[in-house]
C-alpha cells in the first residue's frame, strides 16, 4: 500500500530535484522531450497520488519507477525542471507498470490521465526507454536500497522541520 508519507517524501525528493543547481543550466522550455509550454498547476504529490489511484500502482511498482528515473537522470546528466516532471514522472510509472504488472491498461488510458495527447505518450516512452538502456530489470538488492533509502527519508521527515518549500508548515499528514 502506497502510504501518504511515502508520496510525501517522493515530492519532496522531486522538489529538491527541481530547484538543484542554477536554472540557466536546465533546458529551457521547449527544449526537452518532457517538456511542457507552463508548469502543470497541480502539485507533483496530488499528481503521484491521482496517478497511483487511477492506475491501481503499488508499492513496488512507485519504487522501481523512481529507479527508472533516476537511471534516466544518470544517462542524460540532465537537471529537471519544474514544467518536465509531472510528464518524467508518468512515463517512468507507466514503464513500471507494464514491466511489473499482469493486468495493465491502454497507452490511451495512461495518456488521458497524465493529460497527454497519445502521440506524445507514445513518442515520450520510447524515448525514454531508449535513454535507459531499455533496462527495466533491477536486482533485488537495488530495489531494497531505494526502498529502505525513500522509507527511512520519509520517517525522517516527520522529525524535522518542514522543507524550504514550504513555509507555511508541514503538510507531512498527521496519520503518519
Amino acid at each position: 500500500m502506497i502510504t501518504e508519507a511515502l508520496l510525501f517524501a517522493i515530492d519532496d525528493v522531486f522538489a529538491k530535484l527541481t530547484q538543484k543547481g542554477d536554472p540557466c543550466f536546465w533546458p529551457q522550455k521547449g527544449t526537452s522531450i518532457f517538456a511542457s509550454e507552463l508548469v502543470p498547476l497541480i502539485s507533483v504529490e496530488s499528481f503521484l497520488k491521482r496517478i497511483c489511484k487511477s492506475f491501481e500502482m503499488t508499492e513496488g511498482v512507485l519504487i522501481s519507477s523512481l529507479i527508472y528515473i533516476d537511471r534516466y537522470l544518470r544517462a542524460t546528466k540532465v537537471y529537471i525542471s519544474l514544467n518536465e516532471i509531472h510528464r518524467l514522472i508518468g512515463i517512468a510509472c507507466v514503464v513500471s507498470i507494464k514491466h511489473h504488472e499482469d493486468h495493465t491498461h491502454t497507452n490511451r488510458f495512461y495518456a488521458k490521465n497524465i493529460g497527454l495527447p497519445l502521440k506524445e505518450l507514445n513518442m515520450m516512452e520510447g524515448y525514454f526507454l531508449d535513454q535507459i538502456g531499455f533496462c527495466t530489470y533491477t536486482s533485488d538488492k537495488e530495489y531494497e536500497n531505494y526502498s529502505t533509502a525513500i522509507n527511512c527519508y520519509s520517517h525522517c521527515l516527520l522529525y524535522t522541520s518542514p522543507s524550504p518549500r514550504d513555509q507555511r508548515g508541514s503538510r507531512m499528514p498527521s496519520s503518519a
